[in-house]
């Protein structure tokens, strides 16, 4: 007998989604007239964490303008222990810009990275997760193949 374990499936609310893809308009809208919606999360990421891990530049401006992402979300991390600039440090699965050639690429991820990282405060650049890496560590890491095809 299968037991259907509501508790287990994946749940994401309307604003997150808009946040994971890029929807600046839904995000907007959300947010002036559900403001609690800035609380939401999604497998322990709130909507800073999500828009900064798929690279979505729009959102995380409109979000960095509301004093209450300022004062508190910007400072949340996920299961891991990763901060927003853990995550832009990750190359991931998923590549927004799709920019023909290594080089090129690389050039985004670390235009990226820096825009993150000039956004958040200073001292996320010293924190570790629970593997014990700093962003820059975990940067280095994940863009190590880039940076090989980028040398070729």
């Amino acid at each position: 007998m299968a037991i259907n374990d509501k508790s287990k499936e994946k749940t994401e609310t309307t604003i997150l989604l808009a946040a994971r893809n890029g929807i600046t308009e839904i995000v907007e809208y959300i947010l002036n007239k559900f403001p609690l919606a800035i609380d939401d999360k999604s497998e322990g990421q709130n909507i800073v964490l999500l828009a900064t891990k798929n690279r979505q530049t729009h959102v995380l401006q409109l979000l960095l303008e509301q004093e209450f992402v300022k004062r508190k979300l910007i400072h949340e991390v996920d299961s891991d222990e990763n901060n927003a600039l853990h995550l832009a440090a990750q190359i991931g699965k998923q590549r927004p810009w799709l920019i023909p050639g290594a080089a090129l690429q690389m050039q985004w991820e670390i235009k990226w990275y820096e825009f993150v990282k000039d956004n958040m405060p200073q001292h996320f650049c010293y924190q570790v997760n629970k593997e014990g890496k700093t962003p820059e560590e975990i940067f280095t890491e994940t863009h190590e193949d880039l940076v090989k095809q980028g040398g070729e």
